[in-house]
């Protein structure tokens, strides 16, 4: 996934897991193997309403998990609006760094708590890491942002102001159109994403004008990253 994610079409939804596990073994979350995420009454999270939802990421954010891998299937599109949002985050913090350089330090150098509270499953996972990581070379290694988890950044009140102001300034560039890839994902279609690169969201919709039902995946990138080595290197350890 040269650009972080990957747009696939006529994708056969009995064969999701097949395709999934063709890479490595399926990540459970607290869904199960699948996510299926609609518009429900009592919703247990936001992403089971018809609100936006900002661009984000997923899991590894609030939760000690691995880089992952993620697909999003449309089983079923037929409601007004709910169009897909993608936007790639290593770019967004690669001008974020020249153009706010000092922004760019403190989201490296501070971390802050996210959190998921889940009343049906009673859960309250509770992760603390910076929105921008580095790599031990100082290089960009992965983007972990959710404003819906970070209600409580658990800072010393020295940090607060700072931190406030170079989160704001980071958000508004994730929310600007500048960096946003915004289309209709209909029902038969799947969009795959690297999730500590590419953020994802969605425009609002409306459930009374039809049904919008995605059914989400994932598989730790690394066993991505492991075939793709393989593939370029099993001729080398065949001779």
């Amino acid at each position: 996934i040269r650009y972080g994610f990957a747009l696939f079409k006529n994708v056969d939804e009995t064969r999701l897991d097949q395709y999934l596990t063709g890479i490595g073994p399926i990540h459970y979350t607290e869904y199960g193997r699948f996510a299926h995420i609609k518009s429900v009454s009592g919703a247990n999270d936001i992403s089971e309403t018809g609100y936006a939802l900002t661009a984000h990421t997923d899991y590894s954010t609030y939760m000690l998990v691995p880089p992952l891998l993620q697909c999003m299937y449309l089983k079923e599109h037929d409601s007004k609006g709910g169009e897909s949002i993608l936007v790639d985050g290593f770019k967004v913090s690669q001008d974020f760094k020249i153009e706010h350089p000092e922004y760019y330090k403190t989201l490296t150098q501070i971390p802050i708590e996210f959190q998921q509270f889940y009343h049906n499953w009673q859960y309250h996972f509770i992760r603390k890491r910076p929105v921008i990581e580095l790599d031990s070379q100082g290089e960009l290694n992965g983007i972990y942002f959710g404003h819906s988890h970070c209600y409580n950044w658990g800072l010393p009140i020295d940090q607060i102001e700072p931190f406030y102001k170079a989160y704001c300034e980071f958000f508004r560039y994730l929310k600007s159109d500048r960096y946003k890839i915004k289309f209709r994902l209909n029902a038969g279609e799947c969009v795959a994403v690297q999730n500590a690169r590419v953020l994802h969201g969605r425009e609002a919709f409306d459930p009374n004008t039809g049904n919008r039902h995605l059914i989400g995946g994932y598989v730790s990138w690394e066993f991505f990253e492991a075939r793709r080595n393989f593939r370029k290197h099993e001729k080398i350890f065949e001779e």
